[in-house]
């Protein structure tokens, strides 16, 4: 009745207010929904991510302790040997052994380790074997082209076997004769199961690096990688991971008998007890020089380096524990924070996601001795990182400088 008592102007003024009223009412209560919802929503968001990343670690610890486990296991240095003479010098059938990973995971020491051995010479990286393998991925992964070639009588085996000679080729003739030979383009073996099919007598060594040592080493040198993103630390992480991913797949499904997984912070700590493991895998008989690759460096039948590869200044020097670590700091704690999520493969590899600074192991007393001499010498370079490809290059030329003078101080005490 007030309403209508009001004047034309009081009633639109009061219905408005009790519009307003019931609008703000509504608008409380939707609010409240709202707010108990999200609340329970984001109470339920964070357990299931606590409960993945405890997981993830419960997983990382299991991997880890296996992998200890494994290496404690005396290797007595009788395995069987090759005899690597019956094979001819370019046949596909002649074994040969390709070391790869994701860059920056240890590839250049594995390589230059086992060329210090007389009886295998890998050399520097081709980069022009990875770039055949991915062309030819490229033409068969059309199924246009595929038919052209069906159509041209060209069968997968002719292709097969030019593409072995191709790689043999280049393999055979790229440095120095020796019963073992091999390849070390890190990414070539996202082409692992390819390569196996191509070389019957092949056999794979994968080098396994935590993850975000990897990415801080590509992001720290400006290393050019397909794919990684040198801006962002989660999409190179997130890249680290899907190439991990690939390769390791591709390794179990090769099996223990031509793949071997080398889990690079493992073989710093204890060389001895990883190269027995890679020399048996590869059936070449024990020798000390693997442990004392940076003996070797630029003289006769020794190593060769590339004065542009990216870690010529750092394997000249012997096995120490400088690099195991250096990512620490570095990585955005945002980042950090959903390692678990952004690096599933770190914890089915044994590293711990959350883990700031890791726990990798105790080195070998050689190790120890190695990184305490490196520190109190000044017969290596520093670890200064270049800023670009010519500071890169004067580095490398003066690391294998100091490396010859290293050989011939060497020479002389001995003398």
């Amino acid at each position: 009745m007030l309403l209508f008592t009001m004047g034309r102007r009081g009633r639109i003024v009061s219905f408005l207010s009790m519009v307003g009223v019931l609008v703000f009412l509504l608008f409380v209560v939707n609010v409240g929904l709202l707010m108990n919802f999200n609340h329970r929503d984001v109470t339920s968001t964070f357990e299931n991510r606590r409960q993945f990343i405890e997981r993830a670690r419960r997983l990382a610890r299991r991997v880890f302790q296996e992998i200890i486990k494994n290496q404690t296991v005396e290797i007595p240095e009788d395995w069987e040997v090759r005899d690597f003479s019956r094979f001819p010098e370019y046949d596909r059938t002649r074994p040969i052994v390709f070391i790869g990973g994701v860059p920056r995971s240890g590839t250049t020491l594995m390589r230059a380790m086992l060329d210090a051995h007389p009886d295998i010479r890998i050399g520097e990286e081709t980069r022009i074997i990875p770039m055949i393998l991915q062309m030819h991925r490229h033409i068969l992964s059309s199924g246009k082209e595929t038919n052209r070639l069906k159509e041209a009588g060209l069968s997968e085996d002719i292709i097969q076997s030019a593409l072995g000679a191709y790689i043999m080729e280049v393999t055979v003739r790229h440095g120095e004769k020796a019963a073992l030979i091999g390849n070390k383009d890190p990414l070539v073996l996202l082409t692992m199961t390819e390569l196996a099919k191509i070389f019957p007598n092949a056999c794979f060594v994968l080098l396994v690096r935590d993850g975000r040592a990897v990415v801080h080493s590509i992001i720290s040198r400006k290393v050019t990688v397909t794919g990684f993103d040198l801006a962002s630390y989660r999409g190179a992480l997130q890249t680290w991971n899907r190439y991990t991913e690939q390769m390791y797949a591709q390794c179990l499904q090769l099996g223990e008998t031509r793949c071997l997984p080398v889990y690079y912070e493992q073989l710093v700590l204890h060389p001895r007890t990883w190269m027995k493991k890679v020399l048996r895998f590869l059936k070449v008989p024990w020798n000390e020089n693997v442990l004392y690759h940076h003996q070797t460096v630029g003289i006769p039948g020794g190593i060769s380096l590339s004065k542009l590869e990216f870690s010529t200044d750092q394997v000249v020097k012997p096995v120490n524990i400088g690099a195991l670590s250096t990512w620490v700091g570095h990585i955005p704690d945002e980042t950090l924070n959903d390692m678990a999520e952004i690096a599933p493969m770190l914890a089915k590899l044994g590293y711990d996601p959350m883990a700031n600074p890791p726990l990798y192991g105790q080195p070998d007393d050689i190790v120890k001795n190695n990184t305490i001499f490196i520190k109190d010498n000044k017969l290596f370079p520093d670890s200064a990182i270049p800023k670009d490809t010519q500071e890169r290059v004067r580095k490398n030329e003066e690391a294998l400088r100091l490396a010859k003078q290293y050989h011939h101080r060497r020479i002389l005490i001995r003398t």
